[in-house]
């Protein structure tokens, strides 16, 4: 701590005079200074006081620069005046107010200059060349670092020349010039060595020197020798900079979670403060390890977010790369014309800043668009011109290559594109870069197949799938995972239909065990022991971001309420944009605490096929649908065999038969639908929609199901919306020959608990109205049959209670209205009395219910995403440790659902499966009403 002497002797610390002098009316203040004497001493102190605020707490630096400047330009003019201002200076350039710091440091070197201070007017020159930086006005910023260090060298100031040449070297590495850059570090570094602080500084520089130049370890290592030395003296901005540097370091390789979690740990440095200009920067970066990781909505909402704040700052360059990272996202969702409109600005803005691989980066991008619109010619120029600009950039370099040999490909030039992927092969090999090492391979599988040599094909793509499933095991957010997968299933496919195509009885095991890998596997994680924690720092201490979640989800459930409830009119389009709005926060917030608790990630291996046939009872088959490009196929496991299915259908025509299939059951939910003639020609229409689905996805596979009497379902994609007891061979439904249960896929029917009879506890929810007016009655009687029941039923039935009650039954039987969005699937729910249960309430019930029965409408119907992840109430219940769920997929009748409760109790307690009891249910309905509308609402979904 600085300290200033008192005239009667003794010390009093530079923080201390600053309070004092803040506390008095700013008219009195000079006044108090001149009285105390030392004036300049005094000055020069404050302003230290300044500068080692701004490093670690901005905004405080600001406010006492400001009231320091006014002083020191009455008191003190000529050097100590220059001294202060470059110290406010420095203050303003890290709050990003960039012209002001420059303006500052204008009037510094003229105060020098007059009072014949060139060692002062050196260092104010010095001062300028950050903000001219960030302004990208480099060639100016340049200049500057000369004069400055040819200042330092006539006045015998070797260090000073030498932190000139450390900012030299970071001008020339935004000039895309690192090895010039690492010129004047190098030159640096041994005069700095004996100070601690200057040397971490000049590591920071260097590590960004040595990442342009793909010298990944030898940038990580200066890294690390920086920020233990920003961390211990207290330097939070400084820190704060070198955490953005690791995160970009680190997507750059691939390793996407280890990225955002220093992006997270960058940003609750800086969001502490007032450094807006920085936090803006970093968010921008952290879109680009979004944007890797598939996170295309988050990604985006980075760049949108920082866009205007890196502008208002006047931070050229990071605004022209938060541009590109918009062309970016607009090219993954196939929005060509826009992107390549926007990177033509972008590579126009980068020459005009004389940044040419980054300029590069973006021709690269527009090379891409073009071969997606089919323009080879412009692609092969544009790839040509970004090669040129990347020849040392070797991570850079190799995207490129493999840029080129998709479009040689295209030329049919094979020879050619497999020597580009060769050499990208090469490069993404000796610096281990995940993501690049997964494309190459693919390519190099492609043109295999295209050789006839099928063998090295199945090589390469085990090599692609392998590499995909390095960096989504490391993701810590589920659905960063989804995101990441849904971009890279292509080798999962391929992988799948070569080894099929081979056919030995390891290559039908191993593709079983491939298309497990290519699900989403959300499930299969949370079955594992909890993951161990890092230390993140904010152990006993309160979470802001924990408390926005709370909010957010808060704000959410009234929306939700509002929307569900039919709430209209002309404010209910801005209520879902409400919506819309308040998830992508929500699903921001939670991967932000899941970054920076520092979990380490679980993702859990499937299930070999061996072990799934162990799981198997006679008379069961396991079916495990897949979609293969646009391929739909079955795997069929019996304990002792397993069989493939090839082509059942094309995948989109398979879809629209599951639309129509749907569509004609939903004809007849309408009351009186199915009276008379009426009703016999709608019974007729769904027959032959449910027959064309027999004929494609059941006949083929009858040889498989000889001796079945149970069928256990893992449907994929668009057949999680199909109704399969309802499927008609032209005599009977499928359900009056087997028993039908679903399985999310065929790891999780392996850690499924085989069913426990004697359940006594029983939760039993019911809450009416005018749409189901039974329900009331429903609950009772289910109540009835269990000796330790809870019944809610009406105004007792609310959100708190289930919550609270729930965890402790054995069996928890929900009879509410349901309600199934679409378009916002997290807002699904059940209407309780007070208000909706929502998808986000049930995750946290931690159930260890044996069976959860969900008798409201459309309770089973989910969004399917990528990696064939569900998102809806199912996944709520599951995830919420649900076992068995039996659930409906469309608005099934009041009555209708009365009887087929009272008759799966019947059945169910009295030791029968629930699978088993669900069938005879449906087929006492069917005796009644032979509409499947009336009896094949509901299915049962096996968990865990």
């Amino acid at each position: 701590m600085n300290a200033t002497e008192r005239d009667g002797g003794g010390t009093e610390s530079a923080a201390a005079v600053l309070d004092q002098l803040s506390a008095l009316a700013p008219e009195h203040r000079s006044a108090w200074l001149r009285a105390r004497g030392n004036v300049a001493a005094v000055l020069i102190e404050l302003a230290e006081l300044v500068e080692t605020l701004a490093v670690s707490e901005v905004k405080a630096a600001l406010q006492a620069g400001a009231l320091i400047e006014a002083v020191a330009a009455e008191l003190a003019p000529g050097a100590t005046e220059a001294r202060v201002r470059r110290a406010c200076a420095q203050a303003l350039a890290y709050g990003g107010r960039f012209e002001e710091a420059l303006r500052t440091l204008d009037t510094a070197v003229s105060a020098a200059e007059r009072a014949g201070s060139a060692v002062e007017a050196a260092r104010a020159r010095m001062a300028s060349m950050h903000a001219l930086n960030q302004l990208g006005r480099y060639r100016e910023s340049i200049a500057a670092g000369d004069a400055a260090r040819e200042g330092f060298l006539a006045a015998g100031e070797p260090a000073q020349a030498a932190r000139a040449d450390a900012n030299l070297g970071a001008t020339y590495r935004m000039l895309d010039n690192p090895q010039g850059a690492l010129r004047h570090y190098d030159r640096a570094r041994p005069i700095l060595a004996a100070d601690p602080g200057a040397t971490a500084q000049l590591d920071a520089n260097r590590g960004v020197a040595l990442m342009d130049l793909d010298r990944f370890d030898d940038a990580a290592r200066a890294f690390g020798s920086a920020l233990p030395v920003f961390d211990s003296r207290g330097m939070g901005w400084a820190a704060a900079i070198v955490e953005g540097n690791l995160a970009e370091l680190r997507a750059r390789q691939g390793r996407i979670q280890a990225a955002l979690s220093h992006y997270e740990r960058a940003r609750r440095h800086l969001e502490s403060d007032a450094a807006d200009a920085e936090v803006a920067r970093i968010l921008g970066e952290e879109g680009d390890a979004l944007a890797l990781a598939g996170a295309l909505e988050d990604a985006q909402s980075s760049y949108e977010r920082a866009l205007p704040a890196l502008e208002s700052h006047g931070l050229v360059t990071e605004a022209v790369r938060a541009r590109l990272g918009i062309a970016r996202v607009l090219m993954q969702r196939r929005r060509l014309r826009e992107a390549d409109l926007l990177l033509a600005d972008v590579a126009e803005r980068y020459a005009s800043l004389g940044q040419h691989a980054a300029r590069g980066r973006a021709q690269l991008l527009r090379s891409e668009a073009r071969l997606a619109q089919g323009d080879l010619d412009t692609a092969a120029e544009l790839v040509s011109d970004a090669l040129a600009s990347l020849a040392d950039r070797p991570t850079e370099r190799a995207a490129a290559l493999i840029q080129r040999a998709d479009l040689l490909r295209s030329r049919g030039d094979i020879g050619a594109a497999r020597r580009d992927v060769e050499e990208a092969a090469a490069i993404a090999e000796s610096l281990d870069l995940a993501p690049l090492r997964a494309e190459a391979a693919r390519l190099h599988a492609a043109h295999a197949r295209a050789a006839g040599d099928p063998s090295a094909a199945i090589g390469h793509l085990r090599e692609s799938v392998r590499q995909v499933e390095r960096v989504r095991g490391t993701l810590h957010a589920q659905r960063l995972r989804s995101a990441f997968l849904g971009r890279r299933l292509a080798a999962y496919e391929e992988l799948v239909q070569a080894l099929l195509d081979r056919g030995g009885p390891r290559d039908v095991a191993e593709a079983f065990d491939v298309i497990e890998r290519a699900r989403s596997r959300w499930l299969l994680d949370q079955l594992q022991p909890a993951a161990p924690t890092e230390p993140n720092g904010l152990e006993g201490a309160e979470d802001p971001l924990e408390t926005e979640l709370a909010s957010v989800q808060s704000e959410l459930n009234g929306l939700y309420s509002r929307v569900a409830d039919g709430d209209g009119g002309a404010a209910a389009g801005d209520r879902r944009e409400d919506i819309r709005r308040c998830e992508q926060r929500l699903a921001q917030l939670e991967s932000r605490i899941a970054n920076a608790r520092g979990a380490v990630s679980l993702f859990a291996p499937p299930a070999p096929v061996s072990d799934v046939q162990r799981r198997l009872a006679a008379g069961e088959r396991l079916i495990q649908f897949f979609t293969a490009g646009d391929e739909l196929l079955a795997l069929v496991l019996s304990p002792d065999e397993l069989t493939v299915h090839r082509r059942l259908g094309v995948n989109s025509q398979i879809a629209d038969r599951v639309q129509q299939a749907v569509f004609q059951v939903r004809r007849a939910l309408r009351p009186g639908a199915t009276d008379g003639s009426r009703g016999e020609r709608l019974l007729t229409d769904t027959k032959r929609a449910a027959a064309a689905l027999y004929d494609a996805l059941i006949a083929p596979l009858e040889p498989s199901l000889r001796g079945a009497s149970r069928l256990i379902i893992a449907p994929h994609g668009s057949l999680h919306a199909l109704p399969f007891a309802a499927l008609w061979d032209g005599a009977a439904w499928l359900v009056e020959r087997f028993e039908i249960e679903h399985v999310i896929s065929g790891s999780l029917f392996r850690s499924m608990v085989r069913e426990e009879s004697g359940a006594s506890r029983a939760l039993v929810v019911g809450v009416a109205d005018d749409r189901a007016p039974q329900i009331a009655a429903e609950a009772r009687q289910v109540a009835s049959r269990f000796s330790n029941a809870t019944l809610l039923l009406g105004s007792e039935a609310t959100v708190a209670n289930v919550m609270r009650t729930a965890p402790l039954a054995q069996v928890l039987h929900l009879a509410a209205h349901g309600h199934f969005s679409s378009d916002s699937p997290l807002s699904s729910g059940l209407r309780l009395a007070d208000r909706w249960l929502t998808v986000s309430d049930i995750c946290r019930m931690k159930l260890d219910a044996r069976l959860t029965v969900l008798s409201g409408c459309e309770t089973g119907r989910s969004v399917v995403a990528a990696g064939d992840d569900l998102l809806g109430l199912l996944r709520g219940f599951v995830a919420g440790g649900a076992r068995r769920l039996l659930a409906s997929q469309w608005t099934v009748p009041d009555a209708a659902t009365l009887r087929l409760m009272d008759a799966f109790y019947d059945s169910w307690c009295g030791g029968m499966p629930a699978a088993a009891a669900l069938r005879r249910g449906q087929l006492a309905l069917l005796a009644e009403q032979p509409h499947p509308a009336a009896w094949a609402g509901f299915i049962l979904i096996g968990a865990a």
